[in-house]
């Protein structure tokens, strides 16, 4: 009886430890792909993902910005950000003289990009309807419905890449509950059929207990 007990402390530690981890929330956020096309901004694709979004503490004064827009028109989050249509490179050494004091202009012309992609990583709200873009003139340039992955429209089950469902807490709790069950049940099972619960199993337990005192 005594192992019995043991066991089932044991595997009754270890489920709860599992429902616990497993039965947290996923931290969930859109991953927007954006294209930038000579000025104009289309849409890639958007996914709803696991991961954590930015704090984005610093953010640029200009620029386009960014709203995740409520189904009662409420800005949920928002914020600002640059499409870099300069190439970064490194400048040739010779232009500069032993003092660090440029001495050549360069010839070359700086080319603007005029495509470029862009991933914007975005909290996820399920109450959310839209992630509006605008531009710096505050006129909206690209709108983007996320409202399919509200969880209000699809029942307790959101979508995770628009395919995956996001598994309910409760039956996670209820398979593992289960589990436990099946396991604890097990033990006694087994217990019993080798006698560890019968009278003289006792008898000899409390003789064994006697001689070795």
């Amino acid at each position: 009886m005594k192992y019995v007990l043991v066991l089932f402390i044991i595997i009754f530690l270890f489920c709860f430890a599992m429902a616990k981890e497993i039965g947290e929330e996923p931290k969930l956020v859109y991953a927007l792909t954006i294209v930038y096309e000579n000025g104009l901004l289309e849409t890639k694709n958007i996914r709803l993902i696991e991961g954590s979004a930015p704090d984005r503490i610093n953010q640029p004064g200009t620029g386009y910005e960014l709203r995740l827009i409520s189904n009662d028109e409420s800005i949920l989050y928002s914020f600002k950000f640059l499409i870099e249509t300069e190439p970064a490179f490194d400048p040739p050494i010779d232009i500069f003289d032993e003092n660090g004091n440029q001495i050549i202009i360069p010839e070359t012309p700086i080319t603007t990009i005029k495509s470029t992609e862009l991933v914007l990583v975005i909290p996820y709200f399920s109450e959310a309807k839209s992630i509006d873009i605008y531009d710096e003139t505050k006129q909206i340039v690209l709108s983007v419905d996320v409202s399919k992955y509200g969880k209000k429209s699809q029942g307790v089950d959101g979508l995770i890449d628009g395919n995956d469902p996001i598994i309910d807490n409760s039956m996670i709790y209820l398979m593992v509950g289960l589990i436990m069950v099946v396991i604890i049940g097990t033990g006694v099972f087994i217990a019993y059929k080798k006698g560890l619960f019968s009278r003289e199993a006792k008898v000899k337990t409390k003789k064994k207990k006697t001689k070795n005192n």
